[in-house]
């Protein structure tokens, strides 16, 4: 499950507006306002031709696969290796590289390197930077910035049982004994009165995650 929206603010928005309401908003703008101080302002990844965190939640973050591939037969490559986490994945390495035709030119290497770390009111922030590397020398620059929130909740859920066998009224429903052996149990049916009583219920607990952008754009794949 999995959810999506924005809280877009950039430093515009000064902290001294809502210093007198302390909590996760202020936390998530210091946190982007130390990153925009330090990296400069997000840059647009899909117009420069970065594939960005590409966020997966929950049972799909495995939906992407780790890859290195070359083009044609050239030294050229393409690096890009996910990292995991028990509640989502991202982009951790990306990187691009274009070899030059002649000893005169640079190769051409761009790429992007994510990272997550604590939030303290709740999650993990998410943060892109990509760079570019040529005769000019490294260039880092931001990318995303987003939070990624589990949210647990407990519901009530049927057990699964199998379907009973019924003869002359009776039901008779297949079942593991303690020694290992199978057993039959009986519980009358409609037919005499009884009734079936339908499985217990138990309690399962049920997480989905949510994911904030603070950067603006979408940071899921």
């Amino acid at each position: 499950m999995k959810l999506f929206f924005v809280i877009f603010g950039l430093s515009s928005v000064h902290l001294s507006q809502c210093g007198q309401e302390p909590g996760p908003f202020s936390e998530d703008m210091r946190v982007l306002n130390e990153t925009i101080a330090k990296y400069g302002l997000p840059q647009d990844y899909k117009q420069l031709g970065f594939p960005g965190p590409k966020i997966a939640l929950d049972d799909e973050k495995y939906t992407y696969n780790n890859k290195l591939e070359y083009e044609d037969e050239s030294e050229n490559y393409t690096l890009r290796i996910r990292t995991i986490t028990p509640n989502f994945s991202y982009i951790g390495n990306y990187e691009e590289v274009k070899m030059p035709e002649t000893f005169n030119q640079f190769p051409e290497i761009k790429g992007q390197v994510g990272e997550h770390f604590e939030r303290k009111s709740g999650g993990f922030y998410i943060r892109t930077i990509g760079y570019k590397v040529d005769e000019n020398g490294y260039r880092p620059f931001l990318l995303d910035l987003s939070i990624a929130n589990t949210i647990m909740k407990e519901e009530d859920r049927k057990e699964d049982s199998k379907s009973p066998i019924t003869f002359c009224g009776v039901d008779y429903i297949f079942k593991s004994t303690l020694g290992g052996g199978g057993g039959y149990s009986a519980s009358f049916g409609d037919r005499y009165g009884g009734g079936v009583s339908g499985p217990p219920s138990k309690k399962i607990t049920i997480s989905s995650t949510v994911i904030a952008t603070l950067t603006g754009g979408n940071a899921l794949g």
